[in-house]
């Protein structure tokens, strides 16, 4: 039997509190990562975003993230953090690797749109600085 998970509230590097789902004993680590805490016994965090695909610039946000946390993405075959410029709302995208204006944001190694404006990683990737390329008539 396996003991169910519960959400614990940490506080990052900056001091920004926030809330993570910790894997208890027995419970399977897929969708988690793996650190040890101070005392040495292993913890496992819920990954916060996604790269769906390694061509992918963007990633997507499996939890709330607020500015100015940093997060750990795995592409290019390298681990790096990434500090988050702006409040990502669950499910949104968020830029991991830096886009000029008139790129192309891939997500799902697909094209879903073109940077409006310059994007940094970290930076919310939304209506806001990505124009729609997608049924779009005068495109055609």
């Amino acid at each position: 039997m396996t003991t169910p998970t519960r959400s614990r509230v940490c506080t990052s590097s900056t001091g920004a509190r926030f809330s993570r789902r910790v894997k208890e004993e027995g419970e399977s680590a897929a969708g988690f990562d793996t650190l040890r805490n101070r005392t040495g016994h292993r913890a496992f965090l819920m990954k916060q975003i996604v790269v769906l695909n390694a061509a992918d610039n963007v990633a997507t946000s499996l939890m709330p993230l607020e500015a100015q946390a940093r997060i750990e993405v795995e592409f290019d075959g390298e681990r790096r953090t990434i500090t988050v410029l702006d409040a990502i709302p669950f499910g949104h995208k968020l830029a991991i690797r830096p886009l000029a204006t008139g790129d192309d944001v891939l997500k799902y190694g697909e094209v879903i749109g073109r940077a409006s404006e310059s994007i940094e990683p970290g930076r919310w990737v939304h209506v806001h600085n990505v124009e729609s390329l997608r049924a779009r008539g005068d495109l055609a």
